[in-house]
């Protein structure tokens, strides 16, 4: 549960042996690709326990997950391609998974997998080639390579389940996160970051960071509760953090005024629904910025809109805070970056997303252009984009204007160059807000956005994005 991801760069499918995977070289011979040949699938499922990814599905999941991250719990399902090694000290395999039950697909890697419920393997021959699996666990990019980490393990071996066993930490997913059909936690957890989803569980506790320790206290009742924040679980009895998420409750609000323990002690155990973005917090999966709750029936604070079938005003809106979330779901699409610069598009915790094609060491501008995309989303009555930003080092403000463009596409082919107004003056490190009229994009569904930046050899601007709301 303490993995989120934390940012977006490129894709690498190789594998590493068991002890520390540090200490042992990348296996070689086997790293079949896309366009090697071989079989090409669609990418499918939403890596829930109800609705794993395939593999080709995985991939592209994980493609732009930057190096030293990695993912909540996600669950891939395909077929034994290639066993790696099987290490008799850990009783796991290490090994490869593809679409295709012959292995003629792209793979993808598996490090130390353990058996159903997390058993220990028993010896060599108890994983083999063309074995359907169905897997649960973290994925990371170690050094550019992507890969299940270790301690993952098999809900589903060759037909055989866990029998219904609690699988892991996301066990028993459901939901899709909207009005209708709420996340559950395990759901919740396991989808990653998100915008503008809706969550259900029962209020289990508060989280409370002890600045003597340095530490976070998980407490399962209402004394000495927080009214910033509480916990919520898939059962009222749970006791185990690692299956909670905790819910951050606006200072204000009417939410936080409903809901928070220290002043309502009674709605320990209750269910509650809650609408917000799911992000990091207190160095876990957690709900922040909620703005929308269904506490006995009764409805708090603003109701969204644009829920199909719903019955909601259409008034749905869109939010995405680079600076607390980083990439979040959006995805790095570089049209030219030059070789000599690791990553156009970086993020940072204080100023967000940083895009330069100037390489500082060398004093060298480069010619480039790289986009980050959002994933889609619907919208309602809505008419107005805000961008917070900062532009510095280009030609010109005028020149910023053409080279750190926001656009807007419907169908992730075609894109339109957003007006942005609001510019400054003159170029600085000082952020402001620049809007655009996006009311012929109300009530559209399926939306993505993208922030553009572009450089020349001759001058290389940096863009700083920090947050971009749609309402």
């Amino acid at each position: 549960m303490k993995k989120t991801i934390q940012s977006m760069l490129a894709l690498a499918v190789a594998a590493f042996a068991f002890s520390a995977c540090s200490d042992v070289p990348e296996p070689e011979g086997y790293n079949p690709k896309q366009g090697d040949g071989l079989k090409t699938y669609v990418p499918e499922g939403t890596g829930l326990a109800a609705d794993p990814y395939n593999v080709a599905g995985v991939i592209e999941a994980t493609k732009s997950l930057a190096k030293g991250s990695n993912t909540g719990t996600i669950y891939t399902k395909g077929y034994v391609s290639k066993i790696d090694t099987y290490s008799s000290q850990y009783s796991s395999f290490n090994y490869y998974i593809t679409d295709d039950p012959e292995g003629k697909s792209q793979a993808f890697y598996v490090y130390s997998g353990l058996g159903l419920n997390k058993a220990k393997f028993t010896s060599a021959n108890d994983l083999k080639v063309g074995d359907a699996v169905t897997i649960c666990g973290t994925i990371t990019n170690y050094n550019g390579t992507i890969e299940y980490e270790k301690q993952n393990y098999l809900v589903a071996h060759n037909g055989q389940t866990s029998g219904g066993e609690d699988d892991g930490e996301q066990g028993g997913g459901t939901g899709a996160g909207t009005a209708k059909s709420p996340y559950n936690v395990p759901a919740a957890i396991a989808a990653g970051d998100k915008t503008g989803v809706y969550v259900k569980g029962y209020i289990v506790g508060y989280a409370y960071s002890n600045q003597e320790t340095k530490q976070t206290e998980w407490h399962f009742e209402a004394t000495g509760a927080q009214a910033s924040n509480m916990l919520i679980a898939a059962s009222a009895d749970e006791k185990d953090y690692t299956k909670c998420m905790p819910v951050a409750l606006p200072s204000g609000s009417d939410v936080r005024k409903a809901l928070n323990l220290l002043d309502n002690a009674g709605n320990l155990k209750k269910e509650v629904t809650v609408y917000g973005n799911i992000t990091k917090y207190f160095s876990v999966q957690g709900v922040k910025e909620v703005t929308f709750a269904i506490l006995d029936g009764k409805e708090i604070g603003t109701k969204p809109g644009g829920e199909s079938g719903g019955g909601e005003s259409s008034t749905a809106a869109y939010s995405v805070d680079f600076k607390a979330n980083g990439f979040g779901q959006w995805t790095i699409s570089d049209k030219n970056k030059p070789t000599e610069i690791d990553a156009i598009w970086k993020a940072d915790s204080k100023y967000g997303l940083v895009a330069t094609a100037y390489a500082s060491a060398s004093k060298v501008n480069y010619a480039s252009e790289s986009w980050v995309i959002s994933p889609k989303f619907d919208l309602g009555a809505v008419k107005t984009l805000t961008i917070h930003h900062a532009i510095n080092f280009f030609s010109s403000v005028d020149v910023a204007k053409t080279q750190a463009v926001v656009a807007i596409s419907t169908d992730g082919t075609n894109w339109t160059n957003l007006t942005l107004t609001g510019w400054p003056t003159s170029l600085s490190w000082t952020f402001f807000d620049s809007t655009a009229d996006v009311s012929a994009y109300a009530n559209k569904k399926g939306l993505q956005l993208a922030i553009k930046y572009i450089s020349t050899a001759e001058k290389a601007g940096t863009w700083e994005v920090e947050k971009i709301t749609i309402q």
